[in-house]
């Protein structure tokens, strides 16, 4: 009897640990949406998934910092009042006419479409996948979202200490993106190739008077070096970015008129003592050799 009941527990427990199994097979595959969007448009949210065939999902739930916002159990019939619930949250205003739920034997994925977006539509966003069957097996993943005011007309704004140089000499960048939310970041390119961060000075920003909107400011020293002689000018350009939604560039263009009159003074003197000192030891050889 002991044996028997021993051999029963080990049935089970395999069971279980094949039911387990099975279960597991349910992966949420990817959560895609742009990390960035202006405000006011519209954007989609896309929840993909695999799963086995006879796998069933009871429901797909949508979570804004924590607070559940939307939910689908896509076997319901669609008269019924619980086959998809949408739940008041801050700036979150979801389009039925676009948001959709597709699903093969093996895969599936859920699109939820956000419209009028604003600043409060900005937050952490989770998508929440969990199976019909017992253990319920759940999958989910988070990803966050930034709504932005881009900056205002005429960003980024740059200004060059100098418009001609020479050879040796030091000149000054500076560069700003006015009145956005976020501020803007800034990167600077010298002849189409990017200056690494070190060598510029770090991302100031500033707050505005009416609390909300940011304006960056960056500067940039550098000297005239014999790499930027391939040119009689160089092109130094701002490039102001936001993520992914705003990109804009701003640029200047410095002469470039050889070497200044200090260094070719030194070249001339130096020319001029060495002129010197041969005709001085060329005298020496001379009395040398009458002398003998």
């Amino acid at each position: 009897m002991r044996m028997r009941s021993r051999e029963y527990f080990l049935l089970e427990l395999l069971l279980f640990l094949a039911l387990l199994s099975s279960s597991g097979s349910l992966t949420l595959t990817s959560l895609e949406f742009p990390s960035h969007v202006m405000l006011g448009q519209s954007m989609n949210m896309k929840c993909s998934f695999t799963k086995d065939p006879a796998q069933q999902i009871d429901s797909i739930k949508w979570y804004k910092d924590g607070r559940e916002f939307f939910r689908l159990h896509p076997n319901m019939p669609i008269n019924n009042d619980n086959h998809r619930k949408q739940f008041q949250t801050a700036g979150v205003k979801i389009d039925y006419n676009t948001t959709s739920y597709q699903t093969l034997p093996q895969s599936g994925q859920h699109t939820v479409s956000l419209v009028n977006t604003k600043l409060s539509t900005s937050g952490v966003y989770r998508c929440q996948i969990t199976e019909a069957q017992a253990p319920f097996h759940t999958e989910q993943q988070d990803k966050n979202l930034t709504i932005i005011i881009q900056p205002e007309k005429g960003s980024p704004r740059i200004r060059v200490s100098k418009t001609v140089v020479s050879l040796g000499q030091e000149a000054i960048v500076e560069c700003w993106s006015d009145r956005s939310k976020p501020a803007a970041d800034l990167q600077f390119f010298i002849n189409g190739n990017r200056v690494p961060g070190e060598k510029v000075d770090d991302l100031e920003i500033f707050s505005e008077s009416d609390g909300q909107l940011e304006t960056s400011y960056r500067k940039m020293r550098f000297t005239v070096r014999d790499n930027h002689l391939s040119a009689s000018s160089l092109v130094v350009k701002c490039n102001a970015n936001i993520g992914e939604a705003y990109w804009q560039t701003s640029d200047a263009t410095i002469q470039i008129i050889g070497k200044p009159s200090y260094m070719l003074e030194s070249r001339s003197n130096s020319n001029s003592v060495i002129g010197k000192s041969t005709t001085i030891i060329l005298l020496m050889s001379l009395i040398f050799l009458f002398s003998t």
